[in-house]
């Protein structure tokens, strides 16, 4: 007859509880008896300087290998037991030395009288010929045509906008300018009535300020005053009677001339 081994008693939650308690309880005690309750102090400066000389060889010589211990440059120094073991400091590297051969080197024969014969065969058979530029014939000449200007032989108007459907009463005569520089167009903004009448003539753009194009703006104003326009015929009620455009006073300019007589012309 067998009997089974009775199993071991569980422990409750009271009884694990009170063991947990009690080991914190003795943590902590231990804790506050073994440590350090003192109260820290401060050490003060009292600003002086202060030298100790050791003057005993014995305890000089202590000190300074204690010293030696932590100096990172005796990593520089040689080791006996080192692959410089032996050697000065400062030695000439060794050349590599190429690897263990288990039969002699076999050079190849070269003789020495024979040395560049293969380029004087392939010189004598390849001949350089020179480049002969000089045998080629020289280019022809070109005949270019010079092209002129399309320039008019003196100033001229035209009229834009609704002006170009009215007439002048007759030709209109405008100087040629004399000046270094091409004088620019001049464009007036302008207003005829049905009379024929001309209303504030006044230059696009505000005009230039000075020089000789100035001056032409200001004679195209001028000019612009004293045209006269043909009356339109008569459309009853309700017709257009006055008319807005441009008038474009394209001027002709002759370069000066110089002290030698010939005329330099003004740049393009």
């Amino acid at each position: 007859m067998t009997t089974l081994a009775a199993d071991p008693e569980l422990w409750s939650r009271r009884r694990w509880v009170t063991t947990v308690i009690f080991l914190v309880a003795v943590q902590a005690g231990l804790a506050l008896v073994l440590s350090d309750r003192s109260p820290v102090v401060v050490r003060q400066d009292d600003g002086k300087f202060s030298a100790r000389v050791i003057t005993d060889p014995g305890t000089s010589r202590a000190l300074f290998d204690s010293l030696a211990v932590g100096d990172p440059t005796l990593l520089t120094l040689i080791h006996p037991q080192s692959f410089a073991r032996g050697r000065p400091q400062f030695t000439a590297p060794e050349l590599p030395q190429p690897w263990d051969l288990t039969e002699p080197p076999h050079w190849l024969s070269q003789d020495p009288a024979r040395l560049g014969a293969t380029f004087a065969s392939f010189l004598r058979t390849n001949p350089a010929f020179p480049v002969l530029a000089d045998e080629k014939p020289a280019p022809s000449a070109m005949a270019v045509a010079t092209a002129l200007p399309l320039l008019d032989r003196e100033s001229s108007l035209s009229l834009e906008g609704d002006l170009a459907a009215r007439e002048l009463r007759g030709p209109v005569k405008l100087p040629v300018w004399t000046n270094g520089d091409l004088v620019a167009n001049t464009v007036i903004l302008v207003s005829v009535n049905a009379a024929g009448e001309v209303f504030a003539p006044r230059v696009e753009k505000g005009g230039v300020a000075a020089g000789v194009q100035h001056d032409a703006d200001l004679y195209a104003v001028g000019k612009v005053r004293m045209l006269h326009f043909k009356p339109l015929p008569a459309t009853g009620v309700g017709g257009q009677s006055l008319s807005s455009g441009k008038i474009v006073f394209r001027w002709r300019t002759v370069p000066p001339a110089s002290a030698d007589g010939t005329t330099v012309p003004p740049p393009p």
